[in-house]
């Protein structure tokens, strides 16, 4: 992200990375976000030919998940709605 932007588009950034991490699991893929690299942005810079204009926010890992990995089965409880949520009308 162009560091110009960064706290002005940030959230627009955060609503595409959701809809394309959504995107890759409707096909099929795999994919987990990543914010730990941006503790090394001088390795990420340099690996990807990056130059010092760009914020890095977060990274995102994808490939195609092995099934038969038991890892690949953990399903973690989520709270329900109502307890995060006030609606108002």
């Amino acid at each position: 992200m162009d560091k110009g932007l960064v706290g002005v588009d940030a959230m627009s950034v955060g609503m595409f990375l959701q809809i394309f991490m959504l995107a890759l699991v409707e096909r099929g893929a795999g994919c987990c976000l990543q914010i730990s690299v941006v503790g090394y942005p001088e390795v990420i810079r340099k690996g990807f030919g990056l130059g010092g204009e760009v914020e890095l926010l977060c990274g995102i890992a994808l490939g195609w998940p092995d099934e038969d990995q038991q890892v690949n089965s953990i399903v973690v409880p989520r709270e329900d709605v109502e307890k995060c949520v006030t609606w108002l009308s």
